[in-house]
């Protein structure tokens, strides 16, 4: 069981976050999640113990994911997110809070560049928004360093200002 879980969420069969650009793959050829996999190497290479699951190349369900989530119930969770998929993905850290527990951030281009938008969409739903490069910022974040103090984290106040 890892404490950790990097999420490539699934939204449609054949969705691709980890090409040029974020797609359904008509030929149903799937990219590695290159910057996932690195991320999962530093948080080992950290001592932390850590899972990524990329849902998408499995074409796996909500269910599937759910009960991944009830069965492991990590404590920290992050979601790779994207644009055409943002509120999906946010859905997926609206699931993680309600059957783990878990502390949520979102990472990827999308929230990027948008973590503002991104932040109030998620309505309480992501603790977190990563911005930018996040593999070092999750292995802080990630390494019980508080999120007020880690550089390159977006995140809403208690009085729900974004920082």
């Amino acid at each position: 069981m890892a404490d950790i879980l990097l999420l490539n969420p699934p939204f449609v069969d054949d969705f691709v976050r980890s090409a040029r650009w974020d797609a359904r793959s008509r030929g149903r050829v799937q990219r590695h999640p290159d910057y996932l996999a690195v991320a999962t190497a530093v948080l080992e290479e950290a001592g932390l113990e850590v899972r990524l699951e990329d849902a998408c190349a499995r074409n796996a369900s909500r269910s599937d994911v759910e009960r991944l989530l009830r069965e492991e119930k990590p404590r920290y969770v992050a979601i790779h997110a994207a644009t055409p998929s943002i509120d999906n993905d946010i859905s997926y850290a609206a699931l993680a809070k309600e059957r783990a527990g878990s502390f949520t951030a979102l990472i990827g281009q999308h929230v990027t560049a948008e973590p503002e938008d991104t932040l109030g969409r998620a309505a309480g739903a992501v603790d977190a928004v990563v911005l930018g490069e996040y593999d070092h910022t999750l292995r802080d974040l990630f390494s019980g360093r508080p999120v007020e103090e880690t550089p390159g984290v977006a995140y809403r106040d208690a009085a729900g200002r974004s920082r």
